[in-house]
């Protein structure tokens, strides 16, 4: 399957019989991870921080018991959030597939897929590339030994979790990045809606609302309108993002208003007050305030290092 890649005037045909079904479980796993993570994404998730927030939607499809079991742990979620940063903001910066070994010495990997014409990271990983000796598993649970979890259930989730050759890992990548590259969407949609399968009524109603709120972060709303828009009850929709996201629905907004202000700090001189009011705040100081628990910097410390940081990457190279 994955010893070549179909020209485009082969491309439809070949997709539409697009299966991964005659492969092990590990590698249609690994492929409906893929898959499923870039059904999560849209053209304007580029940004390394969103794509981290969104991850947790993913959980019972992409992290394996072994991870499930970490993530559950505060720290443990917050080395693997950094983990995610990592490489999730190489492959944009660099526009191509990158390999890493993550905190706990599992490997993950993310490639950069063409969409509305921009690059959007698509996300796999917690495998080995070759059957761990003895010694490795030894290794994988010192490195989280400072953490409060169950050791004997982690120990037994090392043993589940998927081996897979980094060339095989590589023809995945190559063979979904051919599916995901240069077919309209209702296409592509159709091709993963088969390999992924259906969404739960409890996955759409998430959806529903994450993508209302995407839409909508600096308008004004709460949790109770948007779950009448999806047809819930409020302690329902609270109870979703609580267990699915690990947060509440406006820490989802704030969240998403922080990543914008990021950007506008960054790419333009626009004053921050009228950042704050542009994204929905109605005190800059409450912005501020927010802004500065959220990432250590105050919005205006946080435009002065950014052009700090542009300022180093053009100066030139003293000989």
């Amino acid at each position: 399957m994955f010893s070549s890649i179909p020209d485009s005037s082969k491309k439809l045909k070949m997709l539409k019989k697009f299966s991964f079904s005659g492969e092990t479980r590990a590698i249609r796993e690994i492929a409906r991870q893929i898959a499923d993570s870039y059904t999560r994404t849209s053209q304007d998730s580029i940004d390394p921080e969103h794509l981290i927030l969104m991850r947790p939607l993913l959980r019972k499809k992409v992290f394996t018991s072994f991870c499930s079991i970490i993530r559950a742990n505060p720290e443990g979620l917050k080395r693997c959030r950094e983990c995610d940063r990592r490489l999730l903001t190489e492959v944009k910066d660099s526009g191509k597939a990158c390999y890493h070994r993550c905190h706990a010495g599992l490997i993950d990997f993310a490639f950069p897929v063409k969409r509305g014409g921009k690059l959007v990271p698509v996300v796999g990983g917690q495998l080995f590339f070759s059957p761990p000796s003895a010694r490795t598993v030894t290794e994988i649970l010192e490195k989280t030994r400072d953490l409060p979890v169950d050791r004997k259930s982690l120990q037994k989730a090392v043993k589940s979790i998927p081996v897979i050759p980094l060339q095989t890992v590589k023809g995945i990548v190559a063979l979904l990045n051919s599916v995901l590259t240069g077919l309209p969407e209702v296409e592509i949609f159709a091709i993963l809606g088969r390999l992924t399968g259906n969404q739960s009524t409890k996955d759409r109603r998430l959806q529903s609302a994450v993508s209302f709120i995407k839409e909508n972060y600096s308008g004004q709303f709460s949790t109770r309108e948007i779950a009448q828009k999806i047809g819930v009850t409020p302690d329902y929709l609270s109870h979703l993002f609580r267990k699915e996201l690990e947060m509440t629905v406006l820490e989802y907004r704030d969240r998403l208003r922080i990543n914008a202000a990021k950007r506008l700090l960054s790419d333009t001189d626009t004053p921050v007050t009228q950042i704050a009011f542009s994204l929905g705040w109605n005190d800059s100081n409450y912005f501020s305030n927010v802004f500065t628990g959220e990432t250590g910097l105050s919005p205006s410390a946080f435009r002065k290092s950014r052009k700090k940081d542009r300022k180093l990457q053009i100066s030139p190279q003293k000989t």
